[in-house]
């Protein structure tokens, strides 16, 4: 388990071993990550047998999200409320439901961005092709 640097942890938020948070995460009250596809009581598993979670900088998972081990979550990606994440989430995705699946795209700044991939709340600029998105234009640095 590593947690990196200014990474928010709301009350009951549950980390195990194999989970991976960068920088900048915020944790929602109650979010909680697995580590055992298949547990059982009578089988102890360590180290490689549990499967690595990695949740990238400046992403946010709401409250009572869930995680799933194995899964990769991009950067600045948005889980909302009781999400249950079962597979990889995008960079600058929001995703909601059980399972989670993704509605739309998020900011830097955690606003949901409009059709045109722009942000109404910054007005930073994104440009995306099959399924992922990156910042255009004169904020393409703040995102690195």
């Amino acid at each position: 388990m590593r947690i990196g640097d200014r990474v928010t942890v709301k009350n009951q938020v549950m980390i195990f071993d194999g989970v991976d948070i960068a920088d900048d995460v915020f944790l929602g009250p109650g979010v909680t990550f697995t580590n055992d596809l298949r547990p059982r009581a009578f089988i102890k598993r360590e180290g490689e047998a549990l499967l690595g979670t990695w949740v990238h900088r400046g992403a946010t998972l709401g409250a009572r999200s869930t995680v799933v081990c194995g899964v990769t979550i991009g950067e600045y990606a948005f889980a909302g409320a009781g999400s249950v994440i079962t597979r990889d989430v995008a960079a600058h995705a929001f995703v909601v439901g059980s399972p989670a699946r993704q509605v739309g795209w998020v900011c830097i700044c955690g606003a949901r961005l409009a059709d045109d991939l722009v942000c109404r709340v910054c007005d930073r600029r994104f440009r995306g092709a099959a399924g992922t998105i990156e910042v255009a234009g004169d904020h393409a640095s703040e995102s690195a």
